[in-house]
């Protein structure tokens, strides 16, 4: 994760938390699902997280009741599919744009129409979550009942129409986006609305919604499948293990959302899909890499895989909260960051017995792949000798032509981890991945002699697709910041997490030619949301990717999948530092034929694409 700044660690006043929140305000330009344009990273506004919006600290009862309502039943239980009889219930997703004046207390309604018939309009919307619901950047899932005795079946329903009723001291202007509509209780996603009109006056609206996207029918032989997760806890049985430091302890042990990836996983197995590695971009379990709880992680994504993804197929690469696990090396760690999980208000400190040497071996047991065979050390061309866990590649083997390439860009503020730290592992600094090109951290050029090492390893083992990861990247995703662009840019695929949220720097079910780039090399895919909740996104997430060898093409199909989606207005509640974070993830909605109520759903805002490359 990124590190929780210094505001979260300190006692100082709740103004100055606000300034440094809303340094992390970073906005973008347009979202995953529009086709039209580049997404930009960005999480919800932070700054807007400040204004109470609940009273308990609990998740709401609107929002349970939401996610178990009895009116899944179907209205008609005579003849015909599910899809073609009228359901009792849908859910509607709606968002708040981030724009000042956009937020409205007004009154929000509701209803769903299709082949002449309608749903009837919705109650008031905002009661069924606590808090404020549509102030920007709000975004929410929501029930729409059918109410009319003539309503229109799942795959009749072809629009939507929203109401807005304000009063004297409401506002009026609210302007909706990700209108999204979804079967209850499966969450098939029915259609969306790509560019919803703005209400300047209590009316109603309506439009018509489009197709949901996905991804084409894979093509051709497959040859490898692999998964990335990043920035996530502990299964729900191992909870007990979690650091027990806030905010480590409340964001992921109150949260269900970090359970969902492990419960989750096991449904894309279920599903019939067989992942031959994972890769573990950084901030795993939060654990700060000691030898005692880290197996957790290992053996918890065993057990959710159903045994398919074994200790020798799982890689990590280090993030800031696996060096120490409350503080993520942040600003507070004056001289130096410790390993493991000693840390006081942010300051980290030195663990008896707990030196660069056990930390470092700590990753060698619990990770056994690290000393196997699909594990390379590229021929160092400089004086930094390479090797796991810090910088290293790893060769799928096979007919495989894609080869991974293990950075140390790790989001820690503090660079200087401990006596004993070699140069291998002195990481990409934040400041860097920020924009900051005069920063001059050891690490940002000795990223870029790794990388080169790198690339010309896997050319001489034939490899045409080059797939970095790391912890830590480029803010926002459609920048590119390093010492040594033309390296960069030879890269296809960058994949990292350490902002809890997800981006894309092309467009939805892109296809992104290698010959071309789309002006986009590398694509950039950041996918933090694993399950650390900090109110950022509304969904928990992982990615897979599928090689298909399609004559003589090789093709890489990127899927995000929603692993948990919120059941209450996101974000919830208010960041009161040392008291409680913002949240998403405190309720998820229970979807049909998942495990404990998860499945793995194709990312319903659409953060997936293709890539394709020569054979040869």
């Amino acid at each position: 994760m990124a590190p929780l700044r210094p505001l979260l660690f300190s006692c100082a006043a709740l103004a100055l938390t606000v300034g440094a929140l809303a340094q992390s305000d970073e906005k973008g330009s347009c979202q995953a699902g529009d086709t039209t344009c580049l997404s930009s990273s960005s999480p919800p506004d932070t700054s807007s997280l400040l204004q109470q919006r609940s009273k308990s600290g609990s998740a709401p009862a609107a929002a349970r009741q939401l996610a178990t309502s009895s009116s899944d039943t179907a209205a008609s239980s005579s003849g015909g599919s599910a899809s073609s009889r009228a359901s009792g219930s849908w859910w509607v997703q709606l968002g708040t744009k981030d724009e000042g004046g956009c937020g409205t207390d007004a009154d929000i309604y509701a209803q769903l129409k299709g082949a002449g018939k309608a749903t009837g309009w919705s109650g008031e919307l905002s009661s069924q979550h606590e808090g404020n619901n549509f102030e920007k950047k709000d975004i929410a899932i929501y029930q729409v009942d059918c109410s009319s005795g003539n309503c229109p079946a799942d795959d009749e329903i072809d629009e939507i129409c929203l109401k807005l009723d304000s009063t004297l001291f409401s506002g009026s202007d609210w302007c909706p986006v990700k209108v999204r509509v979804f079967s209850k209780p499966g969450f098939k996603q029915l259609g969306h609305v790509p560019d919803f009109d703005v209400f300047s006056e209590s009316g109603e609206i309506c439009k018509q919604l489009s197709p949901a996207g996905s991804l084409p029918t894979a093509t051709g032989n497959l040859v490898s499948h692999v998964a990335f997760w990043a920035d996530f806890g502990l299964a729900e049985a191992d909870k007990d293990s979690i650091v027990d430091q806030w905010p480590v302890n409340e964001a992921l042990k109150t949260s269900v959302g970090g359970f969902s990836l492990y419960d989750a996983f096991e449904d894309f197995i279920n599903q019939g899909h067989e992942p031959q590695a994972v890769f573990q971009l950084g901030d795993i379990g939060y654990l700060g890499g000691v030898p005692d709880r880290l197996p957790k992680v290992v053996s918890g994504l065993s057990t959710s895989s159903l045994a398919k993804v074994g200790a020798d197929v799982q890689f990590p690469a280090i993030g800031n909260h696996d060096v120490n696990a409350p503080s993520g090396c942040s600003d507070l760690d004056l001289g130096a960051c410790y390993y493991g999980i000693g840390a006081t208000a942010g300051q980290s400190y030195e663990t008896n017995g707990f030196g660069f040497e056990q930390w470092n071996q700590s990753w060698f047991e619990t990770y056994p792949g690290l000393s196997g065979g699909k594990v390379v050390i590229p021929k160092s061309t400089g004086t930094v000798q390479w090797g796991a866990p810090f910088r290293y590649n790893i060769d799928m083997g096979g007919e495989s032509r894609v080869y991974y390439i293990i950075g140390l860009a790790a989001g820690a503020y503090r660079t200087t981890w401990a006596p004993g730290q070699p140069d291998v592992a002195k990481p990409v600094s934040s400041e860097l991945m920020k924009g900051d090109l005069k920063d001059d951290a050891p690490g940002n050029t000795i990223e870029c002699d790794f990388l080169r090492d790198s690339l010309a390893h896997g050319e001489s083992l034939g490899k045409t697709v080059f797939v970095y990861l790391t912890h830590d990247g480029p803010h926002p995703v459609t920048e590119l910041f390093s010492k040594c662009d033309d390296v960069y840019k030879q890269l296809d695929v960058w994949l990292f997490g350490h902002e809890h949220w997800m981006d894309l720097s092309v467009p939805s079910f892109a296809t992104v030619s290698k010959e071309s780039g789309n002006g986009q090399a590398p694509v950039r895919f950041l996918l933090g949301n694993g399950g650390f909740d900090e109110g950022d996104f509304e969904t928990v997430n992982f990615v897979a990717m599928q090689e298909y060898h399609d004559g003589d093409r090789v093709k890489l199909y990127f899927q995000a999948y929603d692993t948990c989606v919120s059941a209450t207005n996101c974000p919830w509640g208010t960041m009161i530092p040392f008291v409680q974070l913002a949240s998403c993830w405190r309720s998820c909605l229970d979807i049909e034929g998942g495990v404990n109520g998860r499945k793995a759903l194709p990312s319903k805002e659409g953060y997936a694409f293709i890539y394709d490359a020569p054979l040869k």
